[in-house]
């Protein structure tokens, strides 16, 4: 963890998700309450989306998550507008819950995809894994 040039609250939410059983999270359940807030959410995520995502250097997820959160919400208001009928005022409501939640994936994906681009090597595009510049992580040994 030392290796890797990133910042002590970076180190400390990449803990946390070696903690959490990797990128799956697959002891998720045994952190506590806080631990789970600060390792899930992200605030900077949440303001800012794509353009912390390209702070990040994680620009193709950026460009992947848009594109097709744009996708869905237009594909859907075309659904809603075409055979349900809805008002106009319902259709702003689903925009922009459609907004609302796009923000959410940014916030709940920051860290795991961030922790991915640097110890798993994961260029952003699914299925594009590489190695990342010789470091050869080694996960922490386990607490006595």
């Amino acid at each position: 963890m030392n290796q890797v040039d990133v910042s002590n609250k970076w180190k400390a939410r990449f803990t946390l998700i070696e903690k959490a059983g990797g990128v799956k999270l697959t002891t998720l359940n045994q952190l506590s309450f806080t631990e789970k807030f600060t390792l899930i959410f992200n605030i900077w995520g949440l303001l800012f989306g794509p353009i912390y995502y390209l702070y990040l250097g994680l620009w193709r997820k950026a460009i992947s998550y848009t594109l097709f959160l744009a996708v869905f919400i237009f594909v859907f208001s075309l659904f809603l507008i075409m055979w349900a009928d809805v008002d106009e005022a319902t259709l702003r409501m689903f925009i922009k819950g459609g907004q609302t939640g796009f923000s959410v994936l940014f916030s709940l994906r920051a860290s795991i995809d961030y922790y991915k681009k640097v110890f798993v090597g994961d260029k952003g595009w699914w299925g594009s894994r590489g190695v990342r510049c010789g470091i050869a992580y080694q996960p922490p040994p386990a607490p006595p």
